[in-house]
């Protein structure tokens, strides 16, 4: 066995009294002191230091600008701000129109500011009025246009509601009568996560005492079931019809056409974008078109009378969203020197301006063709060979020329894509009540394969496009 080894003995410690208080007390003392100093550093302190509070809002409708005393702070869609304490004026926006104000004093959170904010509450409600409800309505139209031409959405590119959020404002805003908006709304439907929210969005106006729904609409839903629901997407569009168009007479540079009725368009799957191409019966007042592509001399003319639309002018252009950078891209234009070659870069914008002024300077009622009126020329020629080429080959004189090739051509029709699917003088009236859409463009141009594109063909471009193979030719109103 191993012999146990002896501890030296230690004087034992004892702590002395201070201030008469016995250890004990002193200790308790000196903890309970240190205790409260980290309670007020982590609960107290902050809040003194900091002057920031916070609010959140709850209003009556959606997607509301929110500003702090004239300086912007965000929307309505239930976030908390961070702000400073003390007295603040919020004013409240409806797509840019005052909707009131309301003065506050808000108090910041002093206890436990680390662990838990303090937020302030702002309820305020928004009055409909008519500068507000347009303002809405507008907005809704404007955004369904611009959406509609995007067919797929992704986990990266999220669709927002936008149906849904125009119903709930229409229905606690009051607005009772959407019904012309609505109708133009699901003729921009071009996808299915877009059908869905507007399923969700019409439920809820169902259970409202909003006025929104017609005989169109009516009629519109049963293809939109068809073609974004669980429809057969086999089920053909098909319309029997006059696709025939005598000779015109030809009067000076003009090709007059009597009053008609034709179908537009082929037999078309019920699935987006088939339907673009759907066949369509169309009236078509009389009319006179002319027989070639306006020229670079004729719209030399045209600027020189309004050098707002002069090359040099382009910056001023693009500002005022008139063109895009290839306006006049390769172009000289001169008055001195008749150039026959069609002009080319121009927008629609600026091709509409040109026949304002060749109507004012001729006392004439001049226009751009619609897509009917394009489509009855192109039928009384469409045993012309397609223009592949900008310079004109085409002899005959019987009916206008390069109607399908040589260049793309504006018309006056805005596309809307489901708008093959309903009436079309309804049609043409939401159009021109909401001038938001994208332009139809006919024919094809040089660079196109002559298989490729029909009488039928449907091509879409922004309306401040300028591209090289896109042109334009006026119309004459009998």
């Amino acid at each position: 066995m191993r012999n146990k080894s002896k501890l030296p003995e230690i004087d034992a410690v004892e702590l002395k009294p201070i201030l008469g208080l016995r250890p004990g007390v002193y200790l308790l003392i000196a903890f309970a002191i240190v205790l409260a100093l980290l309670f007020f550093a982590l609960f107290v302190l902050p809040g003194l230091l900091s002057d920031k509070a916070y609010v959140s809002f709850k209003l009556n409708a959606k997607n509301v600008a929110i500003y702090d005393n004239d300086k912007y702070l965000g929307s309505s869609e239930g976030s908390v701000y961070q702000i400073e304490k003390g007295v603040h004026r919020f004013s409240f926006f409806v797509n840019g129109v005052s909707a009131g104000s309301i003065e506050t004093k808000i108090e910041k959170n002093i206890f436990f500011s680390l662990f838990h904010r303090k937020i302030t509450q702002i309820d305020f409600t928004i009055a409909k009025n008519d500068e507000i409800e347009k303002s809405i309505v507008e907005n809704f139209a404007k955004r369904v246009a611009k959406d509609s031409r995007v067919i797929d959405y992704s986990a990266s590119y999220h669709f927002q509601p936008i149906f849904s959020e125009f119903a709930s404002n229409a229905v606690s805003l009051s607005i009772t009568d959407i019904k012309d908006v609505w109708l133009y709304g699901a003729l921009h439907i071009s996808s299915r996560v877009m059908y869905e929210d507007y399923i969700e969005a019409s439920n809820m106006l169902e259970n409202s005492d909003v006025d929104y729904s017609s005989k169109d609409l009516v009629q519109l839903n049963s293809y939109l079931e068809k073609i974004f629901g669980d429809g057969n997407k086999n089920e053909t569009i098909a319309l029997s019809g006059n696709k025939e168009i005598s000779k015109p007479e030809k009067d000076g540079e003009m090709f007059v056409y009597p009053q008609s009725t034709i179908v537009i368009g082929n037999d078309a799957h019920l699935s987006y974008p088939d339907v673009n191409e759907a066949p369509v019966e169309a009236s078509v007042d009389s009319f006179a078109i002319s027989a070639k592509l306006v020229s670079e001399y004729m719209y030399a003319l045209f600027v020189a009378e309004n050098p707002y639309w002069s090359k040099e002018n382009k910056e001023d252009l693009i500002a005022d969203g008139m063109v895009d950078e290839n306006y006049l891209n390769g172009i000289t234009l001169s008055t001195l020197i008749a150039s026959s070659k069609p002009i080319r870069a121009v927008s629609y914008y600026a091709s509409e301006a040109y026949v304002k002024w060749l109507s004012k300077s001729t006392s004439i009622d001049y226009s751009l063709p619609s897509e009917k009126e394009w489509y009855v020329a192109a039928l009384s020629a469409k045993d012309k060979v397609f223009a592949s080429s900008l310079i004109s080959m085409d002899t005959d004189d019987t009916t206008p020329s390069n109607l399908m090739g040589q260049l793309w051509e504006f018309t006056s029709t805005s596309y809307i894509p489901l708008g093959r699917l309903i009436d079309q003088d309804v049609v043409s009236r939401l159009s021109s009540m909401f001038d938001y859409d994208d332009d139809i463009v006919k024919g094809g141009s040089y660079i196109n394969k002559n298989d490729g594109i029909t009488l039928d063909s449907v091509g879409v471009v922004e309306k401040n496009t300028c591209s090289d193979f896109i042109g334009f030719r006026t119309v004459r109103h009998e």
